[in-house]
């Protein structure tokens, strides 16, 4: 059973860095955790809606190849479901212990998620209503699961 978290996008900030290599050495104790970066695709200032559109279109072209049809896909989104770390906690028991699934997150560019991912996605999850900086949720996420796994 794997846990892969699809982040666009790479961490530039030694102490984001760190926080998240810490927290991927605990949970691989005990877990088969795969953290993959996907390209951003690179926009000029002041981008138009069609242009980040096709952007959010290409990133989720990337990102589906690393999800398999049998992966329990986590959309970490501001428009997602806001649950508790308990029900969250259950989620990942029962995907990863009774059903063998492997958990898949994604985390996606500052422009957000291409509509296609969300079809797709088991569980659509907010973290907050507030918006937080895609590098940054990577460090929230691998830490809450630290947290709650562990």
């Amino acid at each position: 059973m794997t846990i892969k978290i699809l982040a666009v996008g790479s961490i530039k900030e030694s102490y984001l860095k760190a926080g998240i290599n810490e927290n991927i050495k605990k949970l691989k104790a005990k877990f088969n955790i795969e953290l993959i970066e996907i390209d951003e695709y690179r926009l000029g200032s002041n981008p138009s809606q069609a242009e980040i559109k096709k952007c959010l279109k290409i990133e989720a072209d990337t990102i589906s190849k690393y999800i398999d049809n049998s992966d329990y896909t986590i959309i970490c989104d501001i428009e997602g479901k806001i649950i508790s770390s308990k029900t969250l906690k259950k989620v990942l028991a029962s995907q990863l212990y009774n059903y063998k699934r492997n958990v898949v997150f994604v985390i996606g560019s500052s422009f957000g998620i291409d509509q296609s991912l969300k079809r797709k996605a088991n569980l659509k999850l907010s973290f907050s209503k507030m918006t937080f900086p895609h590098q940054l949720m990577r460090l929230l996420l691998v830490n809450h699961l630290t947290t709650i796994l562990l």
